[in-house]
């Protein structure tokens, strides 16, 4: 007996130094690696998402473009008072993840406020042009008729006056074949565009993708276009950025930045001046809060509806954490996020009751229900990274010695 227990013993000890630790992933880079580790809460998300981080060291700077030169540029016929059209770079460094993704928006007592969608429709409501309409047209009618012989003429008329003309529909005198009449509908084409909607292509040609000199790490430039805010209160206007990070593409690090108050165009100017700074120097100076943002990939569906016990207890721990290791509870703004359409599920289990017993465990780790967010997804298979967690992470205090790089190129 004493034999097996020193094999098994042996073999726990092997198994544990061949698994790779969170210290061995970060310190060697395997960012992608070390993402999945954290969705199976085997990496702490927050520690790896604030390594990333710093070895990205993202960068930002936005411009208002001035309204004399947006409106010279618009041919100086169109009132640029409603939107404020801003310059955007950012970059960051070279490092070994699969995909980087920066998003920007302004955010007025929690209300989002996404940039302007650069499509036609939306642009020339706007400015206020009426698009071009497109055109039909409708092909000729053609009728060809069919020759017969003598004798079967004879007999079709000779139906035709049986009947008085009742039969004629399905058998005409001479048999015919109709073609054309066909419509044809034609889109505006661009010249039209540009015609019709002058202004909303002109601020279109703003608005293309933006350009970078490389693949990921390297410097983007584009432009986005926000109606001007019209505040209320004394609550301020906040910049939000997202950067979303490696292949999974839900692992993300969010930036609410207090704009300076006043209008929009001075506020940036005092924000950024007139060089790209880091996200992190952002934050020390006008930060509400930094927040991570990853999946948990933990729950095991149960054959029949629910999870398995083994995966909620290991969900538990994680939650909870233990008395050597602190769970996700002590992070300040936890929340968790529920996708129904994602959510892991055995076959024939009811998706509603799956997600309410997933609220009810969430619930009994001494959550509120303020802290469950779940999505209105229409029901569909489960692709699993059903369960989402955010919280706020605080910056480390600044290395004296490091110099603080603040500002970028």
């Amino acid at each position: 007996m004493k034999i097996v227990q020193r094999a098994t013993l042996i073999a726990l000890g092997l198994l544990a130094a061949c698994a790779p630790t969170q210290r061995r992933l970060l310190a060697g880079h395997h960012y992608e690696e070390a993402l999945a580790g954290a969705a199976k809460g085997e990496v702490d998300g927050g520690d790896l998402l604030a390594a990333i981080e710093r070895d990205l060291e993202p960068g930002l700077h936005l411009q208002a473009v001035p309204a004399s030169e947006l409106r010279a540029h618009l041919g100086g016929v169109a009132s640029v008072d409603g939107i404020v059209l801003v310059r955007v770079i950012h970059d960051a460094n070279q490092i070994p993840i699969d995909s980087l993704d920066v998003s920007l928006s302004l955010l007025h007592r929690s209300t989002l406020l996404p940039p302007i969608e650069p499509d036609r429709e939306t642009l020339a409501a706007v400015t206020g042009e009426p698009l071009p309409v497109p055109t039909v047209t409708v092909t000729p009618t053609v009728t060809r008729y069919k020759s017969v012989g003598f004798l079967e003429l004879i007999g079709r008329v000779v139906a035709n006056v049986a009947t008085v003309g009742l039969i004629y529909p399905v058998l005409p005198i001479l048999p015919s074949e109709r073609s054309g009449g066909e419509v044809i509908q034609h889109n505006p084409d661009e010249a039209e565009y540009r015609a019709q909607i002058p202004v909303a292509e002109a601020l279109r040609q703003w608005l293309q993708p933006p350009s970078c000199n490389g693949g990921l790490g390297q410097l983007c430039r584009g432009y986005l276009l926000w109606p001007r805010p019209q505040l209320g209160g004394d609550a301020p206007l906040e910049l939000a950025v997202s950067v979303s990070i490696g292949g999974r593409g839900d692992a993300a690090i969010l930036y609410r930045l207090a704009i300076p108050p006043g209008a929009l165009e001075g506020g940036l100017a005092a924000m950024f001046g007139d060089r790209e700074r880091t996200l992190e120097d952002l934050h020390r100076h006008h930060g509400r809060a930094r927040i991570v943002v990853y999946p948990l990939d933990v729950l095991v569906p149960a054959p029949r509806g629910g999870f398995t016990l083994a995966s909620r207890s290991e969900f538990q721990r994680i939650v909870l954490g233990t008395r050597k290791q602190p769970g996700l509870r002590a992070h300040p703004g936890l929340r968790f996020r529920i996708d129904p359409a994602r959510l892991p599920m055995a076959e024939d289990t009811d998706r509603a009751a799956q997600v309410a017993e997933l609220r009810l465990l969430l619930l009994s780790f001494g959550l509120s229900d303020q802290q469950i967010d779940i999505l209105n997804a229409p029901a569909g298979p489960g692709l699993g990274n059903g369960l989402q967690v955010q919280y706020e992470l605080p910056l480390a205090e600044p290395d004296p010695g490091d110099g603080g790089r603040q500002v970028r190129r």
